[in-house]
């Protein structure tokens, strides 16, 4: 009976233990470059990626995904190392963020929106039917179904672009090339 009370006082401790470490770790993460950007078109619910060239039919979101490494806190994060020991509990810290009014999405061709030329080059965020977000480290933006109605595309293939800067000066470009067949 000794050993069994001793054996389950050594357990609540460790277990005590676990739970105060795990309660106050943080884990820091780091973007550390382009990462993945897709397009989803959301009529069909097809993804398309960046290796190939999407067929969008309606509304449609771009979605970007930067790389990032995590590293314990407190070690060098040169080091890429990843924590496996830690479950998910740890806060979240980014040694490094993305600068919201740096983001940029634009077309490498003109684009007519309800009669008005859209030049190409142009940051789309800035019309009125396309909407961004930018949390957690990952940037959305949809283009909406009023965006597609006014929209004209010719058969052409077109490559948007998205640009955004870090807070430690990494500059992140994506593309992905598309093709509408809007009815």
């Amino acid at each position: 009976m000794k050993k069994v009370k001793r054996f389950l006082t050594i357990y609540i401790v460790c277990f005590l233990l676990s739970i105060i470490t795990n309660a106050c770790c943080e884990e820091n993460w780091q973007i550390t470059g382009n990462g993945i950007i897709t397009a989803r078109d959301l009529i069909s619910g097809n993804v398309f990626t960046e290796d190939t060239v999407g067929t969008i039919t309606g509304e449609f979101e771009i979605l970007i995904n930067p790389k990032t490494i995590s590293a314990l806190s407190g070690i060098n994060t040169s080091l890429h190392l990843t924590p496996t020991i830690y479950a998910n509990s740890c806060e979240h810290h980014y040694i490094n963020n993305l600068i919201k009014n740096t983001f940029k999405i634009s077309c490498n061709k003109d684009i007519t929106l309800d009669g008005e030329l859209i030049k190409r080059g142009t940051n789309l965020i800035d019309l009125k039917d396309v909407s961004h977000y930018i949390a957690f480290q990952n940037i959305t933006v949809s283009f909406s179904e009023t965006f597609i109605n006014k929209a004209e595309f010719t058969d052409e293939e077109y490559e948007f672009k998205s640009e955004i800067k870090t807070t430690d000066g990494l500059e992140l470009v994506n593309t992905i090339r598309l093709k509408f067949e809007i009815e």
